[in-house]
């Protein structure tokens, strides 16, 4: 019997108007329009451009420019539906988080002589949220040094500058560098949660596999730039404690396997290239033939955000 996240995948691909749109996408791809039918955009469509300048890649932005009218709105719904963490709820919370950050850059970076979500420092707020740290320094730490914004994810600092003494501070070239490790390809940005209102949510993927045994495993996936890490006293590293806690349940509810475990990630400050990997965990279950709805729960001790995931997994 197929799962409910298979049904869900078989009703998207099969979805007449779903075919309809990757087909117009397709024909877009494929046969580029003029310049002139994309300055014809409607105001909606070139606000929709607007405000996803930091998520949407050129591939994405190039197939919406070539799509005929009457398909942008299908792109957009699709564009957000293939960023939403949890497509069994109501809600998308990854738009709505990137909408709050955008409300929130506003409030924060104002005085900039334009919306505080354009400038760099609203950007950067925006792709990594609110930073552990912030320090500012409004006529600079010496003289002549201009006033200067340190912020710190983890033990990582990005410094913005106010070259102009006009309220507009620029990312600093080196911190630039930093900010793309940290987040590279701002589309790549998935579910963090929780942590605190507003917050991208905390992702990771779970595989059930088999070892060489043949024993039912676990394996967790986590992408490094999505942990929080706390710095060491040295400065030099940063580490994270996951808890887990897994519930493997028969089809009529009874509780089979109970499972609470605690891992380590440790990330070397040298180790920015990291940050675009992944950290892989391994539980055992052992499990019997059978039928098994799953549920597994993980928490980062650091920062709190937190995330679960479902799935059905059938043993023969």
């Amino acid at each position: 019997m197929p799962s409910r996240g298979m049904e869900m995948r078989n009703h998207q691909r099969n979805n007449p108007a779903r075919i309809t749109f990757l087909l117009a996408m397709a024909f877009a791809f494929l046969f580029p329009i003029s310049a002139g039918a994309a300055a014809k955009m409607k105001p909606e469509h070139k606000e929709f451009l607007s405000v996803v300048r930091y998520i949407i890649t050129r591939q994405e932005q190039k197939v919406f420019k070539k799509l005929p009218e009457e398909n942008r709105d299908a792109f957009i719904e699709e564009f957000w539906r293939k960023r939403d963490p949890d497509p069994y709820t109501e809600t998308n919370e990854f738009r709505d988080a990137y909408f709050a950050r955008i409300e929130e850059a506003n409030q924060l970076f104002r005085g900039e002589g334009s919306p505080g979500w354009l400038g760099d420092r609203g950007r950067v707020y925006i792709l990594l949220g609110p930073p552990d740290r912030r320090d500012t320094y409004p006529s600079g730490r010496r003289i002549p040094e201009p006033p200067l914004e340190v912020w710190y994810y983890g033990f990582f600092p990005i410094v913005f500058l106010d070259f102009s003494w006009s309220g507009a501070y620029k990312l600093e070239p080196d911190s630039a560098w930093q900010v793309a490790k940290l987040n590279q390809a701002a589309m790549a940005l998935k579910p963090r949660i929780d942590g605190q209102e507003g917050e991208l949510p905390f992702h990771f993927t779970v595989k059930p596999l088999f070892d060489a045994e043949k024993k039912s495993i676990l394996q967790i996936i986590l992408p490094y730039r999505q942990i929080r890490l706390q710095p060491d006293p040295d400065g030099e590293s940063g580490r994270a404690e996951i808890l887990v806690h897994i519930e493997v349940r028969s089809p009529s509810g009874v509780l089979v396997r109970d499972l609470h475990d605690t891992f380590p990630i440790v990330l070397k400050k040298t180790d920015l290239d990291a940050l675009q990997k992944n950290h892989t965990q391994v539980i055992r279950l052992d499990l019997p033939p059978g039928t098994y709805k799953l549920t597994v729960d993980l928490e980062n001790k650091i920062d709190a955000s937190r995330n679960r995931q479902t799935l059905d997994w059938e043993i023969k």
